[in-house]
């Protein structure tokens, strides 16, 4: 019983994760959408925009691939 349980939960983790993506897209286009109406510019605000998804994405990619790199060895 305890297995099943166990499979299914790690059958449902990608399903979760992109749920949680598709929530976190919409927030940020939503909020993206109130600062352009609130009278941002729409350079600033794709500035702005790019310059956080920047700031996300190299540490979760360099974490990452230290890890893979790590599980290879």
């Amino acid at each position: 019983m305890k297995e099943v349980i166990c499979n299914s939960l790690k059958g449902a983790i990608p399903v979760v994760l992109m749920v949680l993506s598709q929530v976190g897209y919409a927030a940020v286009n939503i909020m993206y959408k109130l600062a352009i109406n609130d009278g941002m510019s729409m350079r600033v605000a794709a500035a702005y925009r790019l310059s956080f998804a920047a700031a996300f994405t190299i540490p979760l990619a360099l974490i990452f691939d230290r890890f893979v790199f790590l599980l290879h060895f």
